[in-house]
């Protein structure tokens, strides 16, 4: 008879395995969820939140439901309009506006630019990107009539909580999609170029930090310029990306422009085929496709 082995306990994994082991197997759109939520209600229990929550509520159900209609319409079949919903919140916590009408247009400008600002399959935009840099650029021209907006977020600079978990749960989603390395060369660049312009100017590099690294800038860096349906997939397509989004935004946020980042996204989100394309084909290295259910604009 063949001797038998000892029973040998199976090791545990690792805290950081299990995290991954979870973060692979848990679709975007959850973990965007349940990220978010957790973020929305400990800005709305701990600091002063500009937005009103019944403004917000609207405004989520109305994009909610927009999307299903213009979905049903293009596909012929309902679809859970998670990435709507979900773009509507992260705008209410980066944008402030007090009138009721800023919220029953944005979803309108968010769902418009989703679905019918598209070459082919692919979007220009960040759907929500579109729709802040739209009020947000008509209130810079003074002709918003009534629907003015301002950034909002930068006043989380006080509560470094929030900051933090702004931070965790931007790293999650981002390795998710695989888009932490542009989300980090983006801020790299920024604080790097900051300390450098301060060295020049001779004047203290924290001046500059501060507005290269405020909290809308953790925000863009981790929730917005890594949308999978708008930001690019190649290695040096996304540092090319990161380099001339901070070659923009970086000269209006020095100069105070506190929407500069906003615009800089819109300049170069629609470029993002063209880079791609001009790369030449040994430097494109071929990338696995997006997990399945990931869809744009969930900031």
């Amino acid at each position: 008879m063949a001797p038998t082995r000892p029973n040998r306990k199976r090791r545990r994994p690792s805290a950081v395995k299990r995290l991954r082991r979870a973060l692979a197997n848990s679709p975007p759109t959850a973990l965007q969820l349940r990220n978010q939520t957790i973020l929305l209600s400990v800005a709305l229990l701990t600091v002063p939140f500009p937005n009103d929550l019944r403004h917000i509520v609207a405004a989520v159900v109305l994009a909610g439901s927009l999307d299903a209609m213009l979905s049903r319409a293009r596909y012929g079949s309902w679809r859970m309009p998670w990435a709507s919903m979900l773009a509507t919140v992260g705008m209410s916590m980066i944008i402030e506006a007090h009138a009721p009408a800023v919220w029953a247009v944005a979803p309108l400008l968010l769902v418009w630019s989703k679905h019918l600002l598209r070459i082919g399959e692919h979007h220009l935009w960040n759907p929500n990107n579109f729709a802040m840099a739209t009020l947000l650029g008509l209130t810079a021209l003074d002709r918003a009539g009534g629907l003015e907006v301002a950034i909002g977020i930068n006043a989380w600079g006080s509560a470094p909580w929030i900051i933090g978990l702004m931070v965790l749960f931007g790293t999650m989603a981002t390795w998710r999609v695989e888009r932490l390395d542009l989300a980090l060369a983006y801020l790299v660049l920024c604080s790097s170029t900051a300390v450098i312009t301060a060295l020049l100017l001779d004047i203290t590099p924290m001046v500059l930090l501060v507005l290269a690294l405020s909290p809308l800038q953790m925000a863009f860096a981790f929730f917005m310029i890594t949308d999978p349906a708008t930001s690019p997939r190649t290695p040096l397509a996304k540092l090319i990306s990161a380099g001339l989004l901070a070659a923009i935004a970086l000269p209006g946020l020095f100069n105070h422009i506190e929407a500069a980042p906003i615009f800089a996204l819109f300049v170069v989100a629609p470029l993002r085929g063209g880079i791609e394309q001009r790369l030449p084909s040994w430097v494109l290295s071929e990338e696995p496709k997006p997990p399945e259910g990931i869809e744009p604009s969930t900031s």
